[in-house]
């Protein structure tokens, strides 16, 4: 069984269980420098379901930050596509129900509690469990955030979102025992010798692709080539990473 996982913006990505489809974090705001937005292309293209968007039955969203969540896209992807769901935090939630009120019906959510019991959603053969983590930065330590261990075709795939490379995040999950094929995480969770630790301690996944990265154009700070000098320094003895930085960019996990 093979699963595909194509980069969309910024944390945004579609997973393709053959066939069935996952959006995560994909509809987010277009212009969130010095962030990757979402292309007005690719937008259409998911509105209009068309390749390799075709058959997305469920959106997730992290939290409601403008770099991973739009409200007006979401509801407009959802009045056209009546058979998927949306999948968030309570206050992404909330802004696509002051749009839409009837959408409740389509949207789930889970109080985003450190340590609480993990929600499972089911669609078909897919699983997804929401997971709720402190987001990064003292100044976002009360955002409403979620992240997802998706399982399907006999993988499993994490989507951490922003969640802070904590071991409070993580230590309860279990996830060694999980056996996680990928991680998907921001960059800093390559940058900081203290989240490579928590990723070999409470994670381990065989696999990890890294992403949330600037654009080169708007990297004032440089955070791409301290990134990738972290990583190459350390490389040998870590797990194999790849790097998405430009739409369309997909890797397969078998």
């Amino acid at each position: 069984m093979i699963c595909q996982i194509t980069y969309v913006a910024n944390a945004g990505v579609l997973l393709d269980f053959q066939g069935q489809q996952i959006l995560i974090d994909g509809l987010c705001s277009a212009d969130i420098a010095p962030f990757h937005g979402l292309p007005e292309p690719i937008r259409k293209k998911i509105m209009e379901s068309i390749p390799p968007y075709h058959n997305i039955q469920l959106l997730l969203f992290t939290h409601h930050h403008g770099d991973h969540f739009d409200a007006s896209s979401t509801v407009q992807f959802l009045e056209k596509h009546p058979q998927a769901c949306v999948i968030g935090s309570q206050e992404t939630i909330d802004q696509i129900v002051h749009l839409e009120a009837k959408l409740i019906s389509r949207s789930f959510s889970q109080e985003s509690a450190p340590r609480q019991r993990n929600r499972c959603f089911q669609s078909r053969d897919l699983a997804v469990h929401l997971c709720p983590m402190v987001h990064m930065g003292r100044d976002y330590e009360k955002v409403d955030h979620l992240a997802y261990l998706i399982e399907g075709m006999g993988k499993k795939i994490l989507h951490v979102g922003d969640a802070n490379p904590v071991s409070e995040n993580f230590e309860h999950l279990h996830l060694l025992e999980s056996s996680v094929d990928l991680l998907i995480a921001p960059f800093p969770y390559l940058t900081r010798p203290s989240a490579r630790q928590v990723i070999e301690n409470y994670i381990r996944p065989k696999q990890i692709a890294a992403l949330h990265l600037p654009r080169r154009e708007r990297d004032d700070e440089r955070w791409i080539a301290a990134t990738m000098k972290s990583y190459h320094r350390g490389q040998d003895h870590f797990i194999p990473t790849v790097f998405f930085k430009e739409t369309g960019e997909s890797i397969k996990i078998s």
